[in-house]
Formats: structure tokens, C-alpha cells, sequence
């Protein structure tokens, strides 16, 4: 009959838009991960995978903003590996990228899973410390320094060995 027909033809179309949606919903799905992924890779320094400058600036802004709204107080921390310039000189730039990744997983390795350990620039590090006090922040700037200070980084036969220097402050009512 004719309703037969129709309904069978209801069906049939609305099995070819069920699979229509499916394969649109995995497509969302595929572009929304895409998506994530690009975010994540804008965020995180390419050889040390720590956050890079832009997720600094975004850390840094949320602590301030945390703390002027009567949020706990925020340190910082900065390094700069000593005599950098001179090192790539004497063992080669791709030595200076092995010292930078070690630095950097040193760096993840001894922070507190809340820190935000950074690569503000070239040799320069650092770390925003949420919900932290300058002393604090000045025994982990020690920590952080001592590790890097007993790094041996393997490259090309050698154990290469670099320090750090570094500044703690906190943001203050002034």
C-alpha cells in the first residue's frame, strides 16, 4: 500500500541522515582535537616542551588578577643559564639545544605540579609560582638551581655541564 510506501521511504530516509550525522559529529570531533592540538602547540616552546612566552604572559596575568582580587600572593621566578653565548661558541648550537631540553625536563622534574615552569627566551627561564611566598619561592629558585648546577648532559661523547642564575620576586600590595 501506499502508507507502506511512504513510511518505508520515511525510514530509509532517515537512516541516510543518521549516518549522515555520524559521519558530521566524527568530523567535529576530529577538527575539535585538531583544534586542541594547535592550541596546545601555540602554548609550548618547541625543543624544551615547557610553556613558551605567550602561556608565561597568560600565567603571569592570572596571578596578578587572582591576587588584585584579594587572591593569595604569586612569585616568580627567573633564570638565565650563565654564559650561555660562550658555551654555543665552544661546544656548538646543537649542544646548546641538549643543555636547553635538559633544562627544561630539570625544570618540570623539580617544580610543584601548580607551578608553571616557562622558556621565557632563548636561555632564559621561568617559573610563576601561584599561591606562593617570596621565601618559598627562594628555596625552589635553590632547588632548581642546584639541579640544573648537577646536570650532565651527554652530547657527542662529552658530559657537558651548564649554571644557572636567577631573581625571585613577589607581587605585592606595592
Amino acid at each position: 500500500s501506499e502508507l507502506a510506501a511512504a513510511v518505508a521511504k520515511m525510514v530509509a530516509a532517515n537512516a541516510r541522515l543518521q549516518s549522515r550525522l555520524e559521519i558530521a559529529e566524527q568530523k567535529i570531533r576530529s577538527q575539535a582535537e585538531e583544534i586542541r592540538i594547535q592550541q596546545s602547540e601555540a602554548r609550548t616552546d618547541a625543543l624544551t616542551g615547557l610553556l613558551n612566552r605567550r602561556a608565561f604572559d597568560d600565567a603571569i596575568a592570572v596571578c596578578l588578577d587572582r591576587f588584585q582580587g584579594g587572591g593569595p600572593p604569586c612569585t616568580l621566578i627567573l633564570l638565565d643559564v650563565d654564559h650561555f653565548k660562550a658555551f654555543n661558541d665552544q661546544h656548538g648550537h646543537q649542544a646548546g639545544d641538549e643543555v636547553l631540553r635538559a633544562v627544561g625536563s630539570t625544570l618540570r622534574k623539580v617544580v610543584k605540579k601548580s607551578d608553571s615552569p616557562c622558556r621565557y627566551g632563548g636561555e632564559e627561564f621561568a617559573v610563576v609560582m601561584p599561591n606562593c611566598k617570596a621565601g618559598q619561592g627562594r628555596i625552589a629558585a635553590e632547588r632548581i638551581r642546584a639541579a640544573i648546577e648537577s646536570l650532565a648532559v651527554e652530547f657527542e661523547g662529552q658530559k657537558l655541564q651548564v649554571t644557572a642564575s636567577g631573581g625571585v620576586a613577589e607581587v605585592d600590595g606595592g
